[in-house]
């Protein structure tokens, strides 16, 4: 940055003295600025937007879910319209496994869905993208995680 003192130019808060005599696209290829830098803070915004708009609530509900070995009951710690997480330390499967029947304790009253495990992490749990949602489960799914989202931002 210049400053101007009393006609004359005055190198100030300048972190490249190049920049003071040499356009960007003349310094040493060093030098130049990274054309990716801008399109990195549009990602970066653009990825922040869209998580705003996300609707997912960080909450424990009690679920069951049908494993190989039979049900197993675990707790969801975080939930959406198209997905949740379910916390397991014993019973993870791997990734791409189908879990043909997840049931979900909501404060009014259960779902049961499908779904594909999507990460799996052994000894901490699985992320779960539902599938085959009919509209009706999708309505309670998004009325509910906006009840929480709500009674959560009163708080």
């Amino acid at each position: 940055m210049l400053r101007v003192e009393s006609g004359r130019f005055t190198e100030s808060f300048c972190r490249d003295p190049l920049a003071l005599i040499l356009p960007w696209h003349l310094r040493p290829p060093w030098r130049k600025r990274d054309p990716m830098t801008p399109q990195w803070f549009k990602a970066f915004r653009l990825d922040r937007q869209h998580r705003e708009k996300r609707q997912r609530i960080a909450r424990y509900f009690d679920c069951t879910w049908q494993s190989e070995w039979g049900p197993q009951r675990s707790r969801v710690s975080s939930l959406s319209p198209t997905g949740c997480y379910i916390e397991d330390r014993f019973t993870v499967p791997p990734s791409g496994d189908v879990v043909p029947e997840l049931t979900v304790n909501l404060p009014d009253g259960q779902i049961c869905v499908q779904g594909t495990v999507m990460d799996a992490m052994p000894g901490i749990g699985f992320a779960v993208r539902f599938t085959q949602v009919d509209d009706d489960t999708k309505a309670r799914l998004s009325a509910a995680v906006q009840e929480l989202r709500q009674v959560h931002a009163q708080f």
